[in-house]
């Protein structure tokens, strides 16, 4: 939480590919968001990280999407293939730990990491995962992403939202997340809130961020997305906030 409270606006998938960086740079330009997500050893990553212009950028981890950047290391991107293959498996794999990729999973993301710091030359303002997989006990735990690091919660949702032990189950996750981590008091989809996209209770959960911090996800490269991040009514409404990124947090 930060005093006067904050709302971020984080763009995810910054370098996965040009049509999505294009998108994103887009919406920075136009003040619809504050704050990206950054991929490494993909399609767009070095391009991207030449646009980035003092964009506060995270890093997305990715242990889900094979890498799709040129000129990646073979055992690095075997590595990482065979992460992609198993949480490819049964859906309790993400959420679950697996003592036998634990190791694995430390030097994936170690690897990705240090291209963060190679690329854009400073450290991530924060942490979160390409499809969530940041909430992995394995991710959570890895002692290669810094102890006291800001890191993305899991998604909020308010009662009839979702079934009572998906919220406790986040509730939990959370408070675990926050034993090691920074994060913002709320997380929202971009998805979950505005009505042009079928959400929710906008004006309600942006004006959380009146004494709270809270994190809005929203991913640019898909074109109802940006059609509403782009529509001057969303930068009007973002602009009686307090807007900022993780490194206000």
């Amino acid at each position: 939480m930060t005093a006067g409270g904050l709302l971020i606006i984080n763009a995810d998938d910054w370098g996965l590919d040009r049509l999505g960086t294009d998108a994103i740079l887009r919406c920075v330009e136009a003040g619809a968001v504050t704050s990206t997500s950054a991929m490494v050893f993909m399609a767009d990553s070095q391009r991207a990280s030449r646009l980035a212009r003092g964009v506060p950028a995270g890093l997305h981890i990715n242990l889900t999407e094979p890498f799709t950047g040129s000129g990646v290391d073979a055992a690095l991107r075997r590595r990482q293939g065979r992460l992609v293959d198993y949480f490819a498996g049964p859906k309790w794999r993400r959420w679950g730990l697996s003592p036998a990729l634990f190791a694995e999973i430390e030097l994936c993301i170690a690897e990705q990491l240090a291209e963060f710091r190679n690329l854009y030359g400073r450290e991530p303002s924060h942490f979160d995962g390409h499809q969530h997989i940041h909430q992995s006990l394995g991710v959570l735990a890895a002692r290669t992403i810094p102890t006291a690091a800001k890191m993305r919660p899991s998604l909020t949702f308010s009662p009839g939202e979702k079934w009572w032990p998906n919220r406790a189950y986040r509730s939990l996750l959370n408070r675990a997340l926050r034993t090691r981590f920074r994060a913002p008091r709320y997380l929202f989809s971009i998805a979950d809130m505005h009505p042009a996209l079928g959400g929710s209770a906008l004006e309600e959960k942006l004006a959380l961020s009146s004494g709270s911090a809270v994190e809005v996800m929203t991913h640019p490269a898909w074109d109802d997305e940006l059609a509403v991040l782009l529509d001057p009514r969303w930068t009007a409404l973002i602009g009686q906030r307090r807007v900022g990124s993780y490194e206000q947090l």
